[in-house]
């Protein structure tokens, strides 16, 4: 086990757990499986960080789509 890596989750109390001498964090939230996990139901959370997600494949697609077209508009302007 990776103790600087290594996090713990809980919805009761934080109490401090140490490994081979090393203090383990506390995480509030985590993302596992694409899903963020919090101790606390919080659904808006997780439906503004989807569509965030959601947001960014697209604008990050247009991009795409617009280097492609200047490609090929430059290809047909030299032809």
């Amino acid at each position: 086990m990776n103790e600087q890596k290594t996090k713990v989750m809980t919805n009761g109390r934080k109490e401090p757990i140490c490994v081979n001498n090393n203090k383990i964090d506390y995480e509030n939230e985590y993302v596992y499986l694409g899903q963020v996990i919090l101790p606390i139901d919080a659904t808006s959370k997780e439906i503004d960080r989807r569509i965030w997600n959601a947001f960014k494949t697209i604008l990050e697609s247009e991009r795409a789509y617009e280097k492609q077209r200047n490609k090929y508009d430059h290809q047909a302007e030299t032809v």
